[in-house]
């Protein structure tokens, strides 16, 4: 059941008010109005959810479990990994810290850190009893040798969470994490 604004400023203030009687008459007044449902979900512009499988089925939805991402820890990351020389951005994609200009290997401690604070968050979410995987979309090709279908990974990513990510955003994520994971 819905409610208007006046309604429930109205019921506020009767309970506010501990003199009076609680009876409440929901009745009266106007029917909140119905809103349209909404033809698409609503997009991830500023939201991002950490998918972990937990085995079985790849593409099934159930198998997976959708963490919040904390996206001040996760803009903070963003921040460091941008003002990364490109030597150090391409040495930590390859997974090759070893190469880190000097001018940035203090700040890659600082990603690292961010990148222990992320995984930290998630460790109730994930099954403690069985194998698990972090789900990527926008995943190196060296990394894996399956063909990449982006379209049906997006949307396995939108059945679990329930919205449509921002691609550039996730993209985004999911390099920062992947070089942050180098230092781990």
């Amino acid at each position: 059941m819905k409610i208007t604004r006046v309604q429930l400023r109205s019921l506020i203030r009767e309970f506010l008010d501990i003199g009076r009687d609680f009876s409440i008459d929901l009745g009266t007044g106007d029917p909140p109005p119905q809103e349209p449902p909404d033809q698409r979900r609503g997009g991830g512009s500023n939201k991002l959810h950490q998918l972990i499988w937990t085995g079985g089925d790849r593409f099934d939805p159930s198998t997976y479990v959708a963490v919040p991402v904390d996206m001040t820890v996760f803009n903070k990351l963003r921040g460091i990994y941008d003002s990364f020389s490109d030597e150090t951005k391409q040495a930590l994609y390859s997974i090759m810290p070893g190469g880190v200009s000097p001018e940035d290997e203090g700040a890659t401690w600082e990603l690292r850190d961010g990148y222990i604070a992320l995984l930290n968050n998630w460790y109730d979410a994930i099954p403690q009893d069985s194998n698990y995987e972090y789900f990527t979309i926008f995943h190196p090709s060296y990394a894996s040798d399956d063909p990449v279908d982006h379209g049906k990974l997006l949307q396995l990513y939108q059945s679990v969470t329930g919205y449509t990510p921002d691609e550039s955003l996730l993209q985004d994520y999911e390099i920062v994490l992947h070089s942050a994971s180098a230092m781990y």
